[in-house]
């Protein structure tokens, strides 16, 4: 198909180069053409990470940044959607949260950055009502306390919305300096995949959970193995006992 549009544009003066000309002079490294090893270890994060993670947080003094990586913990949001919550998508009892918008990135003609908050969501599926653990429901309680005539949930000093690549920053850092494997917030949304189709959580709770279309998308993409070395060797010791 490629090679018929290079041809026409050929034919119709678009271009001088024929494509099997290009390809003749093409060059594509090495490293390029190799695949590249997805290690679990760089993808989710394991239970005793987390645990350490949450325990950094609450010993350090309080940020709306750092509740904001608790929730993604808990919820498996996106980071444009977490950036993009607003008190009045929370419910009533703290005990849901309507997914509706998101944080968009694009350039300017003059190449500045910009960050938007759009009234829809990455994906027609990622329109969804999300189910919070307790602690994350108590914790959207206590913030609300205090902040809650805010219109975005997380904000800073000046009341200003926290974007994205904020939260994402800091997960990275907290990483650094508790010497695990630096990740990024989308590994927190895997990880959440990943312990909910580990606990066997029906399919349909899991896809609303999410904002998947369907399972194989889910376990494709986001099913990794958690567990330490340790607990893989205790589990392949048990299976392969011959006697």
């Amino acid at each position: 198909m490629i090679s018929g549009i290079w041809l026409y544009g050929k034919k119709t003066k678009q271009t001088e180069l024929y494509i099997t000309e290009f390809l003749k002079v093409l060059s594509i490294s090495n490293k390029a053409l190799e695949q590249q090893e997805e290690k679990n270890e760089e993808q989710v994060f394991t239970d005793k990470e987390v645990v350490s993670i949450f325990t950094f947080i609450k010993q350090h003094k309080f940020s709306m940044v750092n509740v904001g990586i608790l929730l993604a913990f808990y919820a498996g949001l996106r980071c444009g959607e977490l950036a993009a919550l607003r008190w009045r998508d929370v419910s009533e009892d703290f005990r849901t949260i309507k997914i509706q918008s998101s944080e968009i990135t694009y350039k300017d003609h003059e190449g500045k950055r910009h960050f938007e908050v759009v009234p829809h969501t990455k994906t027609k599926e990622g329109l969804r009502t999300i189910t919070l653990p307790t602690e994350a429901s108590l914790a959207l309680k206590a913030l609300y306390k205090d902040f809650g005539d805010n219109e975005f949930i997380f904000t800073n000093n000046d009341g200003c919305r926290i974007q994205g690549r904020v939260f994402s920053d800091k997960l990275n850092s907290i990483c650094h300096q508790l010497k695990i494997v630096p990740r990024r917030l989308h590994k927190a949304r895997k990880t959440v995949c990943s312990k909910l189709l580990d606990a066997h959580v029906d399919d349909r709770l899991i896809l609303d959970q999410v904002g998947h279309t369907d399972r194989h998308t889910t376990e494709q993409y986001y099913h990794k193995d958690r567990r330490p070395q340790d607990e893989k060797c205790r589990i392949i010791n048990a299976a392969l006992n011959y006697g």
